[in-house]
C-alpha cells in the first residue's frame, strides 16, 4: 500500500520514510537503501532524508567516512536544529566530546545563540557532566527544564544530584 501511494506521490517524504522504515524492519536493508538512494538522486536537497540515510542505512565505507560526509552535511546547514542534534547525539555515543560540543558551538554561532533553546541547554548540561563538571552540568539542565519539561533531562539531573551526594534532590526530579 505504501509503495503505491508513493507511485502516486513520489516526491512526499512521509510517505517515503516509512517505507524505507517497513523495509528496514522487514529485513530487506538494500531495498531500503536502494528506495532512499532513488529518493535522494531525484531531491539531493532534502535534509531530512539525508539525515534519514545517516541514522537508519548501514554504510559501507567505513566509520570515517560517514563522519565525514555528516561534519560536511552539518557544516552545509548549521543552522538545522535536526542536523546538529543528530551529529551532537552521534558524536557523545563516540565519547567525542569536544567535537560535540563544536558543533554546539558551531549551531550557536549561526543562529545567534543556544540559550533559551531546552535542547541546546540539555545538550550542554550532559556533555558538562560527561567532562566531570557536574555543577555546570546540573545548571544547563536546569535551564532546560525551565524553558521546556522533559522527563530525560530531569532524570539525567536527578543522576547528577545522585552523583553530588544530593539524594533528596534526586527524589524531588524523580517525583515531579
Amino acid at each position: 500500500m505504501l509503495e503505491s501511494g508513493l507511485s502516486v506521490y513520489n516526491n512526499d517524504f512521509r510517505l517515503l520514510k516509512e517505507l524505507v522504515i517497513l523495509k528496514i524492519r522487514m529485513g530487506n536493508k538494500e531495498g531500503a537503501a536502494e528506495l532512499l538512494n532513488d529518493y535522494l538522486n531525484s531531491n539531493p536537497q532534502n535534509l531530512d532524508a539525508r539525515l534519514l540515510s545517516f541514522s537508519l542505512i548501514n554504510k559501507t565505507q567505513g566509520i570515517a567516512f560517514d563522519e565525514a560526509r555528516l561534519w560536511q552535511l552539518f557544516e552545509d546547514n548549521s543552522n538545522n536544529e535536526d542536523i546538529c542534534r543528530y551529529i551532537i547525539w552521534h558524536l557523545i555515543q563516540l565519547d567525542n566530546l569536544t567535537d560535540a560540543r563544536l558543533a554546539l558551538d558551531i549551531f550557536s554561532a549561526a543562529n545567534g545563540n543556544g540559550n533559551g533553546v531546552a535542547w541546546y541547554m540539555a545538550a550542554m548540561g550532559i556533555i558538562e557532566g560527561l567532562n566531570g563538571n557536574i555543577k555546570k552540568a546540573v545548571k544547563y539542565l536546569g535551564e532546560s527544564l525551565n524553558i521546556e519539561e522533559n522527563g530525560y533531562v530531569r532524570y539525567n539531573r536527578a543522576v547528577l544530584y545522585l552523583y553530588e551526594n544530593r539524594p533528596y534532590l534526586a527524589l524531588l526530579d524523580l517525583n515531579m
